[in-house]
């Protein structure tokens, strides 16, 4: 890695829930003097010192020297309409990205799959986060992170009402969830951002996150 104070980074799906959180915890971190955002959407008061720049897969260019690069981008069936849509915006997307960021250098690749990602799931929201997590950890970069969240709460700019009825349930019983079932606790998108800040300095290699360690990392950060 550079010298301290000057790390490069740059975050794709800057517009998301936790996207948007990475966005200004890092504007806001010290240690980094260069952050690049991709975004499909209009951010809404931007903070300063960050490079904003519209998604277009034809025409992305990742800086030289980028030390690490956050992917948030996800959808839900719903949105993307089908399932060949879907795939092609959680998974196809988000390897291509992977692939620019390789052939640019990056030294980090962190993503944000799920909680329970497996390739052989009969769930297919869960097959292709595990499809995705397989075709990640395919590339050899330096240190490849993924994380994988329970529930992320936050104020979204639209309705899941599949989330909203599990936040509303799982919510008040967050205090039960110690020991083993910590991992299945929903976590803030400002500490799941937090977390996967810190782990960029704290983890080389290829690592699978779970969320019960995202929960203990982003409390370490408090």
């Amino acid at each position: 890695m550079e010298t301290p104070n000057n790390y490069r980074a740059i975050v794709f799906g800057a517009g998301g829930l936790t996207g948007s959180h990475l966005i200004f915890n890092l504007s806001k971190d010290k240690r980094f003097s260069h952050i690049m955002a991709y975004t499909n959407s209009d951010f809404k008061n931007p903070p300063a010192g960050v490079t904003f720049r519209k998604t277009d897969i034809k025409n992305i260019s990742i800086p030289l020297n980028t030390d690490v690069a956050f992917c948030t981008i996800g959808t839900t069936l719903k949105k993307a309409g089908n399932r060949e849509k879907f795939e092609e915006i959680d998974m196809d997307l988000v390897i291509k990205i992977a692939e620019y960021c390789f052939n640019a250098g990056v030294k980090c690749f962190v993503y944000i799959s799920s909680i329970g990602a497996n390739p052989g799931s009969k769930n297919f929201y869960l097959k292709t986060k595990g499809k995705t997590e397989q075709k990640l950890l395919s590339f050899p970069f330096p240190t490849t992170i993924i994380v994988r969240p329970s529930l992320i709460l936050g104020k979204r700019t639209e309705t899941r009402i599949i989330e909203k009825i599990f936040k509303i349930i799982i919510t008040p019983l967050s205090s039960l969830f110690i020991g083993k079932l910590l991992k299945y606790k929903p976590i803030k998108a400002e500490f799941l951002s937090k977390s996967m800040i810190g782990l960029f300095f704290g983890r080389q290699g290829h690592q699978i996150i779970e969320c019960d360690e995202l929960h203990l990392k982003a409390k370490s950060l408090l």
